[in-house]
Order: structure tokens, then C-alpha cells, then sequence
């Protein structure tokens, strides 16, 4: 498995409430919620891509960015975390884990 360099974090969140992965407020409401808990000064609102078999949803920050994956048939996601390496982005993944609804 590749080895993260600090504040990055790159990981797929399993299990998750197909609901959840198909609502694309939901989505946006937790990149900017870990957005938020790992301080970035974002450059506006999340973009928003969707598919038939899924979706993607990015904050982009300065110096970071916070991007999400979802694959609803599947019930996962994958998330990157790219902050600069004095910040936490586990910290932004709690965020994400109690947003999505993530069980473990």
C-alpha cells in the first residue's frame, strides 16, 4: 500500500447509506464540513460532478483541496485529503465519516 506524505490522506469509506451517496447536497455539505474543521480558505463552493453510476464533489483550497468519489451501487467512497503538513487531515476524514454516516 503508498505511504501518504504528510497531510495527505487518500482512504475509501465502505458500508455507507446508498441514500446518502446519492444526494448531492449531502455530498457538498460534508467536503465543506471537513473543509471548515481543517481551517482551508476555500476558493468558493464545491464543484459538483454527476454520472448515472456515481459522482464527484470537490473543495478546492489554498494550499489543499478536499475531493470526493461516490460510487452509490457500490455503498462507498473513495476521499483525498490534501492539506499543508501542519494540519491533521484525519481530522477533515472524522468529519466525512460522521457526515456520510459511515458505521464501523
Amino acid at each position: 500500500m503508498p505511504v501518504s506524505p504528510p497531510g495527505h490522506l487518500l482512504t475509501n469509506l465502505t458500508n455507507l447509506p446508498v441514500s446518502r451517496l446519492q444526494d448531492p447536497a449531502a455530498l457538498s455539505a460534508a467536503v465543506i464540513a471537513a473543509g471548515a474543521a481543517l481551517g482551508l480558505m476555500t476558493y468558493g463552493t464545491p464543484v459538483i460532478r454527476g454520472s448515472p453510476v456515481g459522482s464527484a464533489v470537490a473543495l478546492l483550497a489554498q494550499g489543499g483541496h478536499v475531493i470526493l468519489h461516490a460510487d452509490p451501487a457500490a455503498g462507498r467512497c473513495m476521499i483525498d485529503i490534501l492539506v499543508p503538513s501542519s494540519t491533521a487531515p484525519e481530522r477533515g476524514l472524522e468529519v466525512m465519516i460522521r457526515r456520510l454516516g459511515a458505521t464501523t
